[in-house]
């Protein structure tokens, strides 16, 4: 009888470089394996074409999880017009194919017009879902379903290549919510023909960057390097994990007593007049423990609280 895994109630963030030709959840489930964690999600789906920053949240940090996916993002997508396909990218059939005619001229001045406040219709192979159900879902059965306009922000694009009459590439920062595939095929259309995504990289996932990542071949090399024993295993494993803060480094930090912090862990709230009159009501502020006058990186963060009521209330707190 083969004895059941113990899994590891371990907090952190691991920066993974997703690799093609596998889907979010399947490399989740993979990374979660390694290291032996009772609790793991990702942080904004990536299409199996794609690759690139993908943070991975274990445990309590999961609860800032829906942080990292309202930020904003940044990609290189490499674009070919001419071809239309059923999923805008490469993974797709043949749809549709039509003459290209670009200048460069022309591409530059229709990349700019889809920077700023745009509407954009996402594609029915995304992840989102109408009446509980994925819309890729409705597409593998051929089932058409409305599908809403989102408002996203487009604040850059920079042309990087457009050596050949049919291809180029792209770096865009953007909102979340945006679909890069949606995104090459409307610009394709603007363009006068048709056109679909080959390459994608995401290079930015809110404060989370490319330079940071890590494989998942370096991960097992790192393992095989450093390992002698399952203990050792574990420390190279956790070595490679960020702290929980990391993923909610946009708000200000304020550092509160112990007496205080009791208080919040328990969901109740605190008069902190000194700290919070300095900030607007309903202000996010990050948590530490401790009574020095500066944050410093050994504080132990507590998690997130708001602003009420000239109050500090507990809204995301990392430990119970």
């Amino acid at each position: 009888m083969h004895k059941k895994k113990l899994k590891r109630k371990i907090n952190g963030i691991f920066l993974l470089n997703k690799p093609i030709d596998i889907s979010s959840n399947k490399i989740l489930q993979k990374v979660k394996h390694i290291f032996c964690a009772e609790k793991a999600g990702h942080t904004g789906t990536l299409d199996p074409l794609a690759t690139g920053v993908l943070p991975i949240f274990f445990g309590r940090t999961t609860k800032f999880c829906q942080y990292c996916i309202d930020a904003d993002k940044g990609y290189i997508a490499t674009v070919k017009l001419g071809i239309a396909t059923t999923t805008g990218d490469a993974e797709g059939d043949i749809v549709k194919t039509l003459a290209v005619d670009v200048s460069s001229s022309l591409l530059q001045k229709t990349l700019k017009s889809f920077c700023g406040l745009i509407d954009q219709v996402p594609s029915i192979y995304s992840a989102l879902k109408y009446k509980g159900k994925k819309l890729y879902e409705y597409a593998r059965q051929g089932i058409d379903v409305p599908i809403a306009k989102r408002s996203i922000n487009i604040y850059k694009i920079e042309l990087l290549d457009y050596n050949s009459s049919d291809t180029f590439t792209i770096k865009v920062y953007c909102s979340k919510g945006t679909y890069i595939r949606t995104l090459a095929e409307d610009i394709g259309i603007a363009l006068g023909t048709v056109a679909h995504i080959t390459k994608l990289h995401r290079f930015k996932a809110g404060d989370f960057l490319d330079a940071d990542t890590i494989t998942i071949e370096q991960l097992q090399d790192s393992i095989v390097e450093n390992t002698s024993s399952s203990a050792d295993k574990f420390i190279t494993l956790d070595n490679n994990l960020l702290r929980s803060d990391k993923a909610v480094l946009c708000f200000d930090s304020i550092l509160v007593n112990n007496e205080d912090i009791t208080f919040l862990k328990q969901g109740a709230s605190v008069k902190l007049d000194a700290i919070i009159n300095n900030y607007e009501e309903d202000t996010i502020l990050r948590i530490y423990a401790g009574n020095d006058k500066k944050v410093i990186t050994n504080n132990e963060f507590i998690g997130l609280g708001k602003i009420k009521d000239n109050s500090l209330y507990p809204k995301c707190i990392l430990h119970t």
